[in-house]
């Protein structure tokens, strides 16, 4: 009779546990670093985003101030031509009523001419006063005494009563001869308060085509006594 012997088997896994241990710790060493790539190319990725976003703010806004900056100077170049249009209308308008105001007067103003051309214009004559032998004005029109003033009590409104009751105004056309004698005495001062009536007249009353000539008649006098001299 045999006899039957039992035996044990017996597994030896240690080398396949180490060689599990090696691969496992190989694959989480391997699983880290590329976490780490991948949270540092992550983080990388950030960074240039912050920075390409921070750019394009900072691009974004130099932009908008330029366009502030333009916008700010067609703004100033509009109120400009604004301005100047603004003033050629004005003067536009001006010229205008200078080119009315001539087809109006024209007729008047040539009517003058005429008259004074025929010698029927307005005449101031410095003479003597018959009596006192003071310098006195005559105003003649058309050869013809309108009236006559002391030059003591002779005043802008005085005068311009003479004119009107005569028919004129100041939108007539007015050509006058002042006529006095140089080489008389008070001349001087007769021929100022003249001119001074004169000047009142075209400044403050409105004869902006008031024409002053004068005629100083000593000059003539001198002249023919020089003649005689030589």
């Amino acid at each position: 009779m045999k006899n039957n012997r039992k035996k044990d088997i017996f597994l030896d896994f240690t080398s396949l546990l180490d060689i599990t241990l090696l691969l496992l710790f190989f694959f989480i060493l391997t699983t880290q670093q590329k976490v780490e790539t991948s949270v540092h190319a992550a983080d990388e990725r950030a960074r240039n985003a912050e920075i390409a976003a921070t750019q394009q703010v900072v691009e974004a806004e130099s932009r908008a101030a330029e366009e502030i900056d333009e916008a700010r100077r067609s703004k100033e170049d509009y109120d400009k031509k604004a301005q100047e249009t603004n003033e050629l209308k004005k003067q536009l308008e001006l010229d205008i009523k200078a080119v009315r105001e001539a087809d109006e007067n024209i007729g008047d103003t040539l009517q003058g001419i005429v008259t004074y051309q025929r010698g029927d214009n307005l005449k101031l004559l410095l003479q003597e006063e018959e009596n006192s032998g003071r310098l006195q004005l005559k105003v003649l029109y058309k050869q013809t005494k309108m009236g006559e003033f002391s030059l003591d009590n002779i005043t802008a409104t005085r005068f311009l009563k003479l004119l009107e009751s005569h028919g004129f105004n100041s939108s007539s056309t007015i050509f006058c001869d002042l006529v006095y004698d140089g080489d008389q005495p008070g001349t001087y001062g007769a021929y100022r308060t003249v001119k001074g009536l004169l000047s009142e007249l075209h400044e403050n009353n409105g004869f902006k085509r008031l024409y002053v000539s004068e005629t100083d008649i000593s000059i003539g006098r001198e002249v023919e006594t020089n003649g005689i001299q030589e």
